[in-house]
Order: structure tokens, then C-alpha cells, then sequence
């Protein structure tokens, strides 16, 4: 019994003192900033008769870990070795104004930068398609004139078949021309050879006529000159 009697007494004693301590300082963490006031002091305890051991300037970034009364706990972030009391209205949960400003000013030439940038990239993107454009338009007239080139080779490859069936038919018509030419000229040939040899016929017929005539009428005239005398 006096063993548990101890043990009792030990564990309300652990249990009062955490009571204590969670209802001095309740334990959360949050994140606050220091207020627009330029500069607050960081103490050791809450109250200002505690030693100042920081000047905290407005835009600090404060972890909160605790509060008492009027005071909180804070641990400076960025500093983790620092912490201290601070005057609770001296918090507050959103980033000073000229925190703010600061952040909007960078964030607004970050824009513009972001926007010159952009602005660059778009003219070159522009001048690509004008570039472009250009090509496209010289390969089109390039083209167009060869296709214009095409179809005057078609039509002359169509004209020249043409020519090369007409050229052929003319060809056929010559060479039978030249046929029947030379078939004429060889009856001509044939007919001046049998016109030359009747015509030497008919002059061998009349000189022999000739000389028959001519052989009877001196004859008789013998024969008269004969009976004459």
C-alpha cells in the first residue's frame, strides 16, 4: 500500500505539473510577422522588465509558440537561436504592407520582364512567319511556273507526236509517190524503147520500099531503052 500510495502521489504530481505548463504556455505553432512598426524588442520573458535581446524590424517572419497574457513566444525564423517574448499586438498573421509592396513591385517586373520577353519571342515568331510566309509564296510562283513549264511540254510532247505521226504518213506518201514515180519512168522507159524501135522498123520498111521501087522502075526503064533501040 505505501508503495502505491507513491506511486499515486508521484503520478499526480506529473500529471499537476503538465497541467501547469500546457495552461502557462499552450504549445502551436503558427507563423506570424512582425507589424508594420519598424522595429519591436524581443525579451526573455513576458514582461518588460525582461532583458531585451533582439530588435526585431518590421517584415520578420516569427515562428509562434506559445502565448501568456498579453505576450507571446516567438522564435525568430531564419535565426533559430533567437527566442523570446514579444507583445502579442505587435503580430500579426498577414505580411506587412510594405512586405506586400515590395513583393507586388517584384512581382510586377518580374511581369513586365516576363512580358518584354515575351514580347521578343512574339516578334521573332512574327518575323519567322512573315519568313515563312515569303517561302511559301516564292515556292508557289516557283511552282506555278513549273507547272506552266509542264503543260507546255505536255503540249509540245502531244504537238511533236503529232508531227512524228504526220511526218511518218508524209514518209508513206513519199515512198509510194517514189514507187509509182519510178513504175512511171520505167514504162516510159519501156514505151520510148518500142516507140524507138517501130519508129526503126517503119524507116527500114520505107527504105526498103524505097529501094524496091526503085530497083522495079529502073528495071523498066532498061526494058524501055532496050525496046527503043
Amino acid at each position: 500500500m505505501p508503495f502505491k500510495s507513491a506511486n499515486m502521489r508521484r503520478f499526480f504530481l506529473l500529471f499537476s505539473t503538465l497541467c501547469l505548463f500546457f495552461s502557462a504556455e499552450p504549445v502551436f505553432s503558427a507563423v506570424g510577422y512582425v507589424t508594420d512598426v519598424s522595429q519591436i524588442p524581443l525579451r526573455t520573458g513576458a514582461s518588460s522588465e525582461h532583458r531585451i535581446i533582439a530588435m526585431p524590424t518590421s517584415g520578420q517572419a516569427l515562428e509562434i509558440l506559445g502565448s501568456e497574457g498579453d505576450w507571446s513566444h516567438v522564435r525568430l525564423l531564419g535565426e533559430s537561436d533567437k527566442e523570446g517574448w514579444v507583445l502579442t499586438r505587435s503580430i500579426i498573421t498577414r505580411q506587412p504592407w510594405e512586405m506586400q509592396a515590395k513583393a507586388l513591385k517584384e512581382e510586377n517586373t518580374a511581369l513586365r520582364q516576363k512580358t518584354a520577353s515575351l514580347d521578343t519571342k512574339l516578334g521573332e515568331a512574327l518575323r519567322q512567319r512573315d519568313d515563312l510566309t515569303k517561302r511559301a509564296d516564292s515556292e508557289a510562283k516557283a511552282f506555278h511556273g513549273l507547272q506552266q513549264d509542264y503543260d507546255s511540254l505536255k503540249k509540245g510532247s502531244e504537238n511533236y507526236l503529232k508531227l512524228k505521226v504526220m511526218q511518218e504518213e508524209a514518209e508513206k506518201k513519199l515512198a509510194r509517190i517514189e514507187k509509182e514515180l519510178d513504175e512511171m519512168t520505167n514504162e516510159n522507159r519501156q514505151l520510148r524503147s518500142s516507140e524507138r524501135t517501130r519508129w526503126l522498123a517503119v524507116g527500114a520498111l520505107v527504105l526498103l520500099t524505097g529501094l524496091i521501087i526503085g530497083i522495079t522502075v529502073g528495071k523498066r526503064e532498061k526494058r524501055r531503052r532496050t525496046f527503043l533501040s
